[in-house]
């Protein structure tokens, strides 16, 4: 794996950052302004490994097909057989959807983050989009065996990200953890078994939280 910082210098340099930048601290987060083009990097504290990662995955996994198991008998039961199956497949899909997507990013998360207390947030330390977390879940559709790369791929990255949060630019980081600092968003260069991918990533500087 080889990776090129694109229009920026290196990482661990002096950057320049907006002087006027406008933000405060709320709930643990830099809450920057809206017209800022900069983004907040973590400690390394605040990041899970790759098996907290993986169990919180299982956990997840098996509240989802329990509960889809459930809904999918009822609506069989329930509906005629000739729209049963395609009733009970769009409960199954409804489901993924909200748990996935809308419960993980919202203040009530999903099982296996309040169990261990962690949370997803974009690279600018805030609540992930509707369409951040849509990229994300379809990550997960790609196949078994891009979860496993996707996992693996944690314990090389320096934040810790799985090849998911680099698709959809999220940082998955602990309740308590707090920003370090800010520094600009740039695009960085990958590659991958010769295949070329661009992700979006903040560069730290010498910027540190209050």
């Amino acid at each position: 794996m080889s990776r090129t910082v694109l229009a920026h210098g290196p990482r661990q340099t002096t950057l320049q950052v907006n002087p006027t930048l406008c933000w405060q601290k709320k709930r643990g987060e830099i809450v920057l302004s809206q017209n800022s083009t900069d983004g907040v990097y973590y400690p390394k504290s605040a990041f899970l490994g790759v098996w907290l990662r993986f169990l919180i995955g299982v956990i997840d996994l098996v509240v989802v097909g329990f509960v889809s198991a459930i809904v999918a008998t009822l609506v069989l039961s329930l509906f005629p057989p000739a729209i049963s199956e395609i009733a009970a497949s769009f409960a199954v899909i409804t489901i993924c959807l909200v748990y996935y997507i809308v419960l993980k990013r919202s203040e009530f998360r999903t099982v296996g983050y309040r169990m261990f207390h962690v949370r997803v947030v974009n690279l600018r330390g805030q609540r992930p989009s509707v369409f951040q977390m849509v990229n994300r879940f379809s990550f997960m559709l790609l196949g078994p065996l891009n979860g496993i790369v996707d996992l693996l791929w944690i314990s090389s990255d320096e934040s810790k990200q799985a090849l998911r949060d680099k698709w959809s630019q999220t940082y998955v980081i602990r309740d308590t953890a707090e920003p370090k600092g800010y520094g600009p968003i740039a695009m960085q260069r990958y590659g991958i078994m010769g295949f070329n991918f661009l992700f979006a990533e903040v560069l730290e500087g010498t910027v540190q939280a209050p």
